[in-house]
């Protein structure tokens, strides 16, 4: 309900995780903060996500819920840019520590997302080379005729690259 833009489904997010805070569970709040702060995310909410980010990072720790941490650094990143005033240095050491910490997981499609992010923030800083290459070691890993939302992303963000060298 939240993802199709009703706003309807962002309260009843909000409630719900202020209710479980209430009640002192914590148990998948880090994914569930994660998910608050893409929505935010999509909706050009950069405030409100950055805060939704901080607090499920700080949840990562206390929790124990180390494993999607890099995800959170990579949307973290995502919403530095989506600043009026992108924080650009940042949000490249948030995608590069997301890249990291999921090959050091071996958490693969964390690890896709992470260069996906990276290698779009690289080609608009001119260092496509590099996007290509990062970009490159990881999507090629994957069965081409696997289907889902990141591997057509990686795709179009791989092929961007290519055309644009060309």
């Amino acid at each position: 309900m939240t993802e199709n833009g009703q706003e309807e489904g962002l309260a009843k997010l909000i409630n719900g995780l202020s209710a479980t805070r209430a009640t002192g569970a914590s148990t998948n709040n880090t994914f569930t903060w994660a998910l608050l702060a893409e929505i935010y995310l999509r909706r050009n909410r950069i405030d409100e996500g950055l805060a939704a980010i901080e607090e499920a990072l700080k949840l990562a720790v206390t929790g124990g819920e180390l494993f999607w941490r890099a995800e959170l650094l990579r949307l973290k990143g995502e919403l530095l840019l989506g600043q009026s005033t992108p924080s650009t240095q940042a949000a490249e050491e948030c995608f590069c520590e997301a890249l990291k910490m999921a090959q050091d997981q071996h958490a693969t499609m964390l690890e896709l997302r992470a260069a996906t992010s990276l290698a779009k923030l690289w080609r608009k800083l001119n260092k496509v080379d590099d996007a290509k290459r990062i970009l490159h070691s990881i999507y090629s890993r994957f069965n081409e005729h696997v289907d889902n939302l990141d591997l057509i992303e990686a795709k179009q963000s791989w092929n961007s690259l290519v055309i644009r060298r060309t």
